[in-house]
C-alpha cells in the first residue's frame, strides 16, 4: 500500500500544477492565524505541533527537484494564474505540512504511538538521509540528524492515522473492475462516414492503416473503467485482442475499435492499488476533515517568506525516497 504521506505530496502536486500524478486537497475548512509567538525556526503551529525550518526545507527540497525533472529547471521564470510557480510550490509545501501536523495532533489525541522496530527504522532513515546532506546544508539549516529523526516520527504518526481511520474500507476490488486493457480507434463525425470505413476494414484493409488515414492523430488508448462513455467501454470491454467492433455512436462522434491488448496485467494491477488508495483516501477526507476543520494552524509568515528555489538542501539522498525505503 502506498503511503498516506506520499498520497498527499501528490494530491497538491495536481492540484496546482493541473498535470501528472493523482489525487485530491490539502488542507480543509480550518481555522487560520498569524501569529508572532514562534520559536526560533518554527514555521508552522498546529496546537501542541510544530514544524521547523529544517522539515520545511527537506520536503522544499523534494518537490523542486519534483518540478524540475518534470518540467525542467525554467519552470521558475512561469506564472499561472497570476503567481509564480515559486509561490505555487511554497503553498505546497504549506499545504502539505500543515495537513501532516493535523494527522499529528489527531494520532496523538488518539493515543497512537511508534513501536521500538518503527523508531529504529527511523534511526536508519534519519542516518542514510542526514549522510547524504552536504555539510554546507548541515551548517546553514542547522540539520541534525535527530532533526530528521523527528520528522520521519511525524510523517509515520501521519501514515498510522491514516491506516487507523481507514482499516474498514473495503479494499476488494476484483481483476475485471480494475481492468487495463489497450485499444486503437478510428473517430468520425457522421454514421454514414464511420460505415463507410468498416465496409473497408470488412473488405481486408489494415486497421492501423486507415487510423493514420482518418485520425489527426495515431489513436491507441490505454483503457480503465470510468474513463469514457458507457457505449464506449461497453463495447471496448467486450472485446478480445485483435477483434474490431461495429460502428459505437457516443456523444462526441462515431468510433470503430479495435482491441491491441484485452488485459494488461502489469497495468491491472497498479490500477486495482490506484483504486484501493482512492477508496482509502475519500474514507480518510470524509472523517477527517470535519476533524481537521476544528483545529488552528499559524504561520511564521517572516520565514515563509525568505524561502526561495534557489536556496535548497543539497543532497544525494532524497528525503521521501528514503523514508519510502523504510516504511512503504
Amino acid at each position: 500500500m502506498k503511503k498516506a504521506i506520499r498520497i498527499i505530496g501528490a494530491i497538491l502536486v495536481i492540484a496546482l500544477v493541473g498535470v501528472i500524478i493523482f489525487l485530491k486537497t490539502a488542507v480543509g475548512n480550518k481555522s487560520i492565524y498569524i501569529s508572532t509567538g514562534f520559536e526560533k525556526d518554527v514555521m508552522i503551529k498546529v496546537d501542541q505541533t510544530t514544524t521547523s525550518r529544517q522539515e520545511v526545507m527537506a520536503h522544499l527540497t523534494d518537490m523542486i527537484d519534483e518540478y524540475e525533472e518534470l518540467f525542467g529547471e525554467d519552470i521558475w521564470k512561469e506564472t499561472m494564474d497570476g503567481k509564480t510557480f515559486e509561490e505555487y510550490l511554497t503553498q505546497q509545501v504549506k499545504s502539505k505540512l500543515t495537513r501532516i501536523k493535523c494527522m499529528n495532533q489527531v494520532a496523538l489525541s488518539r493515543g497512537i504511538v511508534l513501536s521500538n522496530q518503527e523508531e529504529q527504522n527511523i534511526g536508519k532513515a534519519a542516518k542514510e538521509y542526514y549522510d547524504g546532506i552536504s555539510k554546507e546544508s548541515r551548517k546553514k539549516f542547522g540539520m541534525t540528524e535527530e532533526a530528521v529523526k523527528d520528522m520521519y516520527r511525524s510523517m509515520l504518526l501521519a501514515d498510522k492515522l491514516f491506516d487507523d481511520l481507514t482499516y474498514e474500507v473495503d479494499t476488494e476490488i476484483s481483476e475485471d473492475e480494475a481492468r487495463v486493457m489497450m485499444i486503437q480507434y478510428i473517430k468520425t463525425d457522421t454514421l454514414e462516414a464511420a460505415t463507410a470505413i468498416k465496409s473497408r476494414l470488412d473488405a481486408g484493409e489494415g486497421f492501423s492503416a486507415l487510423v493514420k488515414e482518418n485520425n489527426a492523430y495515431e489513436y491507441e488508448y490505454e483503457l480503465r473503467r470510468g474513463e469514457m462513455e458507457e457505449a464506449f467501454e461497453e463495447t471496448a470491454f467486450n472485446l478480445v485482442t485483435g477483434e474490431i467492433s461495429n460502428v459505437v455512436e457516443t456523444s462526441t462522434g462515431f468510433y470503430i475499435l479495435m482491441c491491441v491488448n484485452e488485459y494488461d496485467k502489469v497495468k491491472t494491477a497498479a490500477n486495482k492499488e490506484k483504486m484501493i488508495r482512492e477508496s482509502k483516501l475519500a474514507k480518510f477526507n470524509e472523517i477527517f476533515e470535519p476533524i481537521e476543520a476544528k483545529l488552528y494552524a499559524e504561520y511564521n509568515d517572516e520565514l515563509w517568506d525568505l524561502l526561495s528555489v534557489t536556496d535548497k538542501i543539497q543532497t544525494t539522498a532524497g528525503f521521501q525516497d528514503t523514508y519510502d525505503k523504510y516504511f512503504q
